[in-house]
């Protein structure tokens, strides 16, 4: 019984920073598909969008929604023009990922 215990108290640490770190990874590529759909919005409009649903249905941007919990937010800068967004993992609701430009 003592070395089922030993070995829990050593697996569950390394299985909960294994899914951390695998969250992370999706997280890193949805943040990438979403500043290439930004990136390509701003080519063909000369500026940032803060709509979702334009950066799908104009820059053709796909996201894994088994991936996001909730929204995307998007928020603008104007001088110089750029982007900040974040959202929440679905499998980590607590966590929220923020990327600046």
């Amino acid at each position: 019984m003592a070395i089922i215990g030993i070995l829990a108290a050593v697996a569950i640490p390394q299985y909960a920073r294994y899914r951390r770190s695998a969250m992370n990874n999706t997280a890193q590529g949805a943040f990438h598909s979403v500043a290439v759909a930004q990136e390509a919005y701003f080519i063909t409009k000369n500026n940032y969008t803060t709509s979702y649903s334009a950066l799908i249905s104009e820059a053709g941007l796909v996201i894994d929604y088994n991936v996001l919990y909730g929204p995307i937010t998007l928020v603008l800068s104007t001088d110089p023009p750029s982007f900040n967004f974040f959202f929440n993992h679905v499998s980590e609701a607590t966590a929220t990922y923020v990327l600046q430009q």
